[in-house]
């Protein structure tokens, strides 16, 4: 299937996908690292926050990991935004001792050899283990490169955690807002009163993992890496909607999602976001991720006002033609939809999905007296699927 278009990636989801600090990835939009090229890393911007595309950021960093510049004799200059990447990363002590006097950044792989400044090949260490490592390690034998670079992935592992506890915290606490939004107004329905009780214990469950989740935000909190105030103020106020154990009516359920929703809105209206106009909070379009609001239920609200959603609206699948199954399963582009995004139709490339011959029937849809196993019985596969068929195991 041609490809659809991506969303774009967070600050937290470039930051982990490239191991480097959100700090780190705006320094590199604002300021070219390598000496003798004024590359930049391409980012959007949305309100305050910043995104970026998934392709453009892998080759910046396979940019940055190609040998630096500069000239013969010259000591190869650091950047001033790396040097404190690598200083925030080990807390400000040495990734050895955890001393914390006059540290400096040390190359793992030797400059005169990698020629290379890319974050993942420096390390923060005091003087007296920079020259120890530098200088043969006559010092201390075991600091060696094995040990160094383990030292390293600890603290890059360390930093990726949390980017994703918070990442997936947050989240969790607004989707599960949104759940709880679309249970009460189900509640609400006259057609829905038979199936009352399924919708109280699903929303009573739901209440009880969002407290769970907005206690974990307050609990887990790193103070080298802390919640945006506006973050930490929004899971104080759901923890305290949540925390009733008196849930025994939906009328009680109500009065909680309408605390729950009450805290949601102060967020939205105190970070000047609104619900995703195209998933309505509920981070999936399609089946995918929302490409408007990368999954995370929410957007600017001046963006908002400008967005057009017409490139969203259904067109008929042009594989299923609007069935939801092609040949003998659920069709693979619109995966059983039906439809896809106007914006989407100039991306699929149906060739890989033209007739074939069925290699184990030969297009007579039967096999050893029973219906072909691989074609259910229709005689032909796609084109693209002929290559994976195990003719061995089916006695051709």
């Amino acid at each position: 299937m041609g490809g659809l278009l991506m969303p774009l990636l967070t600050e937290i989801e470039a930051a982990i996908r490239v191991r480097m600090s959100p700090e780190l990835l705006r320094w590199f939009t604002a300021y070219a690292p390598k000496p003798g090229t004024r590359r930049k890393l391409s980012f959007e911007t949305r309100q305050d926050e910043y995104f970026y595309d998934e392709k453009e950021l892998l080759e910046f960093d396979s940019f940055l990991k190609e040998p630096w510049s500069h000239a013969p004799g010259a000591r190869l200059h650091m950047p001033a935004g790396i040097v404190r990447e690598i200083q925030a990363e080990s807390h400000s002590g040495c990734a050895v001792c955890n001393v914390g006097n006059d540290g400096e950044a040390a190359h793992i792989d030797a400059v005169r050899d990698s020629h290379s400044n890319h974050p993942h090949n420096l390390i923060w260490l005091c003087p007296n283990h920079h020259t120890a490592y530098d200088h043969g390690h006559r010092l201390h034998a075991t600091l060696d490169r094995p040990l160094v670079q383990y030292l390293k992935d600890r603290l890059l592992n360390e930093q990726v955690r949390c980017w994703r506890t918070e990442l997936r915290a947050m989240q969790g606490v607004l989707l599960l807002i949104g759940e709880l939004e679309r249970l009460r107004t189900a509640t609400q329905a006259p057609d829905m009163e038979m199936i009352h009780p399924s919708l109280m214990s699903m929303s009573t469950g739901t209440i009880s993992t969002l407290r769970q989740i907005a206690n974990r935000v307050l609990e887990n909190e790193d103070e080298d890496f802390p919640h945006i105030p506006e973050e930490r103020t929004l899971a104080q106020a759901v923890s305290l909607a949540t925390d009733s154990d008196g849930l025994e009516s939906i009328d009680a359920v109500n009065a909680v999602v309408a605390g729950v929703l009450e805290a949601r809105d102060a967020y939205l209206d105190e970070t000047f976001s609104t619900k995703c106009p195209l998933c309505d909070a509920s981070s999936y379009h399609r089946g995918r991720r929302c490409p408007i609001c990368n999954g995370s239920g929410i957007v600017a609200s001046a963006r908002a006002d400008e967005l057009d959603l017409a490139e969203f609206e259904d067109a008929v699948c042009p594989l299923c033609e609007g069935s939801r199954y092609h040949r003998s399963g659920v069709c693979l582009v619109c995966e059983g939809d039906g439809s896809v995004d106007i914006r989407d139709l100039e991306y699929i490339d149906l060739s890989e999905f033209e007739d074939a011959a069925c290699p184990v029937c030969r297009e007579s849809g039967r096999h050893q007296g029973e219906m072909c196993p691989i074609c259910g019985g229709d005689g032909h596969v796609d084109i693209r699927d002929v290559g994976d068929i195990e003719l061995y195991d089916h006695g051709v």
